[in-house]
């Protein structure tokens, strides 16, 4: 007798374990949905941090002229601050303008479909960074010239010295110029 009400009971028992594990699926799967979005919130906003950051490392390694003035004028620690094995050694800045960032965020393999693309759309970014320094490595490249109206290429000339002999130390550069005599 208690084998047979074993044996009727066991699919009732396989039912009902069925039913919670499906329910419980359900609740995990919404906890993991809401832990992945706010993952998903929370690298977008770290995202943006990083483009400001990145923006801000840009402005502070290729100085406007201002404050490359300033660091003759006010006589700052950071004159001369470029060495001959420096990453940004005769680098020049040339202007501002749209750039893309430096950091970016990947979505592991795997998981929902759904999920993988709202997560994804969510982490894109290519708009690019207005206003960030244009720089020229002048040793990746070898030569920089000017072509153009004198006055205009008097300004911009002007601008590369003064980077020069601001940011480059006056041990690792010489400055030698062919110029016409009117200049």
């Amino acid at each position: 007798l208690f084998y047979l009400a074993f044996a009727f009971m066991s699919p009732v028992m396989l039912i009902a374990q069925s039913l919670e594990s499906k329910r419980s699926g359900k609740k995990e799967y919404k906890q993991g949905k809401a832990k992945f979005i706010s993952d998903i919130e929370n690298s977008v906003h770290q995202l943006r941090i990083g483009r400001r950051e990145g923006l801000a490392v840009r402005r502070i390694v290729f100085p406007d002229a201002a404050d490359c003035t300033s660091r003759v004028l006010d006589g700052r620690h950071d004159l001369w601050d470029r060495r001959r094995d420096d990453v940004d050694f005769l680098a020049y800045r040339i202007g501002v303008g749209d750039q893309a960032a430096l950091v970016s965020a990947i979505i592991d393999s795997g998981g929902s479909e759904d999920l993988r693309e709202y997560g994804e759309k969510k982490l894109r970014r290519k708009d690019p960074i207005h206003l960030a320094p244009l720089a020229i490595p002048l040793p990746q490249f070898g030569a920089l010239g000017l072509v153009g109206e004198r006055e205009n290429t008097r300004e911009v000339m002007s601008w590369l010295m003064l980077q020069t002999m601001t940011l480059q130390s006056h041990r690792d550069v010489s400055i030698c110029a062919a110029l016409p005599a009117d200049m």
